[in-house]
């Protein structure tokens, strides 16, 4: 059976990691990066 304990640190631990799903990308969202220029395509040439 799961002491009262065991059980604690598991609930802390799952809000841990939903916490941490969720909320992190909004705060890595907010910076404002120019998009990178795209690499220029080269055509390949049929001989």
């Amino acid at each position: 059976m799961l002491t009262p304990c065991i059980f604690k640190r598991g609930i802390i631990w799952i809000l841990f990691f939903v916490v941490s799903l969720v909320l992190l990308p909004f705060f890595y969202e907010e910076e404002d990066k120019p998009p990178a220029p795209a690499a220029p395509q080269q055509q390949m040439q049929a001989r």
